[in-house]
């Protein structure tokens, strides 16, 4: 996918390991591939101006697809879930 002007595209791309990496294009920097927790992760969803990405990364333990968005620097977050669901049951964020 791209911005309407067409200088940014994000998707998802094959990384070294043969596991699909979310990434970041642009003239400027080239291909970026974006932060992730270690399992898979895709690019679904930009902002006009590509400043914001949203689409998902999978949790590399459990195995599951969570919601994340990235900045362009390629920054994740996670905006469906607290510090203390994501690291798992029976923990408690510092």
């Amino acid at each position: 996918m791209a911005t309407p002007d067409g200088q940014v595209v994000a998707g998802k791309a094959t990384d070294a390991n043969k596991k699909g990496q979310a990434f970041r294009w642009t003239v400027a920097t080239g291909l970026v591939g974006l932060n992730h927790s270690g399992g898979q992760s895709m690019v679904t969803g930009l902002s006009n101006d590509g400043s914001v990405m949203g689409g998902w990364d999978e949790d590399p333990i459990v195995g599951t697809a969570n919601a994340a968005l990235w900045d362009p620097a390629g920054n994740i977050s996670y905006p469906l879930f607290s510090a203390t669901t994501r690291m798992g049951a029976g923990t408690s964020a510092p």
